[in-house]
């Protein structure tokens, strides 16, 4: 594959994906959170406790909102998340038990719970409830699917008296006062955004679009996990760009010592190893010069390909809502927070497709979005 997507496959795959963003019924499902923006009236200083889990960390905090701020009671705290349950009550049991000390010593009475595993949300009395609608980035829970979270919270933890489940990337919205989208790319990959025909921030599942240009090697990544579902995710993301790297190197002509010595090294570097190859930065493979730089280039092809995506994807979003104006863009995720270049990349794609300047925002915490999130919620109930 070419180090860079053509102009014309990146014109065809925009199409698509506003196409696909106006209909909501292919593989953009642009769920509503219920929630809307920040608005600088939004203050309810509120105790809110949050959650946030994804495919490779679990982190909870206590916050609230005062005078346009978040300000953490206890600080944000990060650790592995299991992944793995026997079934969904074994799920929320150990997660209700990894926040137990917080709920005795702040007692917040609101519940946010920031997931990164696409689900939907209704609205249940005070409640923003949700389901998962698909196990991605390695969850594997029996029965998940069927379990309304805020009910199964709140019959752990009856002192709390709302709950808030929101995607994300709503979250990154949320963390930028007034903001009408969000980008997310790193161990996985999101747009949070306004839709046209709707109230609401929306989580557009942009990761799981289909309408990609796809490679001989993301064919092959695809397969091995939940085949044909997160495609631009798998093309485009940190758990996944190794394993395309991989794969790349093994339809080249490098010897099976260099391949032997690049496997072990991926296991141990993860996606940092191709970003430190992409940047040229020393890297101690033990591979040869000439070798290692067809592997840089490599590297740095898979990268450029995916701010081209990312920002195929933002340009979607501001063809979509009709938005022509310089926009602030929040982002968050190792993959965007690490390279300046590739942010570069996303920006100079998304002005080629649709002639807008964006502004990167850079936000290295939105957690700080679950806990807008229930003020917002409370807000709107109040109202």
């Amino acid at each position: 594959m070419e180090d860079m997507y053509r102009q014309e496959d990146l014109q065809m795959m925009l199409e698509e994906f506003v196409s696909q963003s106006q209909r909501r019924d292919a593989s953009l499902a642009w769920f509503e959170s219920l929630l809307g923006v920040w608005s600088a009236t939004i203050e309810t200083g509120d105790t809110v406790l949050v959650v946030e889990m994804g495919g490779s960390r679990f982190r909870m905090a206590v916050g609230q909102l005062q005078n346009g701020m978040v300000t953490w009671l206890a600080e944000p705290m990060m650790s592995l998340p299991k992944n793995e349950h026997s079934d969904a009550e074994a799920f929320m049991d150990w997660l209700v038990d990894e926040v137990l000390d917080l709920t005795a010593l702040y007692q917040p009475k609101i519940f946010s719970l920031i997931l990164s595993y696409p689900h939907k949300v209704w609205k249940d009395g005070d409640d923003i409830t949700g389901q998962v609608t698909a196990q991605t980035k390695g969850l594997r829970v029996p029965g998940i699917e069927q379990m309304d979270i805020a009910a199964a919270v709140k019959q752990r933890l009856p002192e709390i008296e709302r709950v808030v489940v929101l995607n994300d990337a709503t979250a990154l919205v949320l963390s930028e006062q007034a903001a009408q989208m969000g980008l997310i790319v790193g161990t996985g990959g999101n747009i949070g955004a306004i839709h046209p025909e709707s109230n609401w921030v929306c989580n557009v599942e942009a990761g799981n679009f289909d309408g990609i240009v796809m490679s001989e090697a993301i064919r092959v990544v695809d397969a091995e996990e939940h085949s044909g579902r997160q495609l631009m995710e798998k093309a485009s993301t940190g758990r996944y760009l190794r394993q395309i790297l991989w794969e790349e190197a093994k339809l080249r002509r490098f010897s099976e010592s260099e391949l032997g010595k690049l496997q072990v090294w991926l296991e141990q570097e993860g996606s940092a190893g191709v970003d430190a190859l992409a940047a040229d930065r020393a890297v101690t493979l033990g591979w040869i010069e000439e070798s290692l730089q067809e592997l840089r280039e490599l590297a740095g092809g898979g990268m450029t390909r995916s701010a081209q995506l990312w920002g195929m994807a933002v340009a979607g979003v501001l063809d979509l809502n009709q938005i022509t104006g310089m926009t602030r863009l929040p982002v968050t995720g190792g993959v965007i927070l690490n390279n300046d270049w590739y942010q570069e990349i996303l920006i100079q794609t998304v002005d080629d497709l649709v002639g807008v300047k964006v502004e990167i925002v850079e936000i290295v915490d939105p957690i700080t979005g679950g806990v807008v999130a229930a003020n917002v919620m409370k807000s709107q109930s109040i109202d």
